[in-house]
């Protein structure tokens, strides 16, 4: 059996974060996290929906030293949390708010316990279960990923590696912790690294810039692309960084230049998925190539790409093309199922969604292929673009795309139901169209 601790490369009495306002550090994180373990109930499982990242990190360690498997569900609507109590059957949840109802019991972390006596760093069998997490829904229904807390604490190692952060520095992140990246990059990252977790999730540009100011250096910024096209669209002042990390989709070269001129910080880009985690990095103001990870390794299986080894463990198909330079150098092409075929002609939804937002005057946009239009292979559009009519929109896209791909109707809303991660479910989409489809048929331009 192989342990892995629990937090690893802090010095001592270094901030593993801070509770309100007051630090806490390690020893006083390890006896609090063992203090609330003694009060917790043997449990297969429980969830985790704590928004406060030091409060989710204390939950987290808590069921960890429990043998407990910390549930992560995309979202705290009360339809989801029903369905999966009704398939796991937790015993517990950790909140550290009001007003999320359930059938199971409430450990409310908004006060802590008090702490234990101090045991030493506690360690953890490397294959022991910690985490079941669920994929955003982007492309179907969510799906359930279970991780071990080796496989955790390896790739947080893999990548702390492959990004030199240093202990003492402090991570703040837009993400949530139970999301794939927030928990990878802003949870185990700096608890492996000596990195403190600032508990604060802050969306808007202004206050990014606010909380960063408030940290000492070495700091660093966990984001997702719509996040970063944000802030430089803002032109929010902000203080020097160590780094800013991003995934979930691609960011384009000329943020990422934007930003780094911006923050004085190099902006690296993340490739992975809630499968696999973290697989490599490119700084994509300078490159458009990834690296990948240490430790893992690319081969290709009936056409599809494969990662293994590592932290990823068992070979996992990658759902996007990849152009492999080497054994370790890859970019990144089209999601296998992104090409779309009408009459003959083929094009990427990824390509016909960035034609879409390059039209000036629109502010988002996503094309929708149907799963059944009564055999008719017709893509539809919804836009957002405010002062923008319809005719105006596709005789743009006339311009830049074939007449076969044109939207056939393009919808005008107020607004895409992305997700936190920027991300449009599949279910918000399909609900979106069938909402709209026949009033905006007939309105077809």
């Amino acid at each position: 059996m192989s342990a892995v601790p629990l937090i690893a490369n802090f010095a001592p009495g270094a901030p593993v974060g801070w509770h309100g306002r007051a630090p806490v550090d390690v020893d006083q994180f390890v006896e609090t996290a063992r203090a609330l373990a003694e009060r917790l109930p043997p449990a297969a499982y429980c969830l985790n929906l704590c928004e406060d990242r030091l409060n989710f990190a204390l939950g987290l360690a808590a069921a960890l030293l429990q043998q407990t498997v910390c549930l992560l569900p995309p979202t705290r609507a009360k339809g989801a949390l029903r369905d999966l109590e009704a398939m796991y059957a937790p015993e517990y949840r950790f909140v550290d708010r009001a007003g999320i109802a359930g059938g199971c019991n409430r450990v409310d972390l908004r006060e802590w316990p008090r702490s234990a006596a101090s045991g030493g760093m506690p360690s953890l069998d490397a294959n022991q279960p910690a985490i079941t997490l669920f994929t955003s829904g982007s492309t179907g229904a969510p799906r359930p990923h279970s991780k071990t807390w080796g496989a955790l604490a390896a790739g947080a190692g893999a990548l702390r590696e492959r990004l030199s952060l240093a202990p003492g520095g402090t991570v703040l992140g837009t993400v949530p912790a139970q999301h794939m990246w927030g928990l990878e990059a802003t949870v185990m990252l700096p608890l492996q690294s000596g990195c403190a977790i600032d508990s604060r999730s802050p969306l808007l540009p202004a206050d990014v810039g606010s909380i960063l100011a408030e940290l000492s250096a070495p700091r660093w910024l966990v984001a997702v692309p719509m996040h970063i096209d944000a802030y430089v669209a803002s032109r929010v002042k902000i203080p020097a960084l160590a780094g800013v990390l991003s995934a979930t989709s691609r960011l384009s070269s000329s943020i990422a230049r934007a930003f780094e001129e911006l923050s004085g910080a190099p902006v690296f880009e993340i490739y992975g998925s809630t499968e696999t985690g973290a697989v490599g990095t490119r700084r994509p103001a300078q490159e458009e190539v990834f690296d990948l990870l240490q430790g893992l390794c690319l081969d290709r299986d009936n056409g599809k790409w494969r990662v293994a080894a590592g932290h990823v463990g068992d070979p996992v198909v990658l759902q996007d093309r990849l152009d492999v330079d080497s054994g370790s150098r890859f970019r990144v092409g089209a999601r296998v199922h992104d090409l779309v075929k009408i009459g003959g002609k083929r094009a990427s939804l990824a390509t016909l969604n960035a034609e879409l937002r390059r039209v000036p005057g629109v502010l988002d946009g996503v094309f929708w292929l149907p799963e059944d239009l009564g055999g008719t292979l017709r893509l539809m559009a919804f836009v957002v673009a405010p002062g923008l009519s319809r005719s105006t929109i596709v005789a743009a896209l006339r311009d830049r795309i074939d007449p076969a791909f044109l939207p056939r109707p393009l919808v005008v809303v107020d607004a895409l139901p992305r997700d936190s991660l920027g991300k449009l479910p599949w279910a918000r989409i399909a609900e979106l169209a069938s909402q709209t489809f026949e009033a905006d048929a007939s309105r077809e331009t």
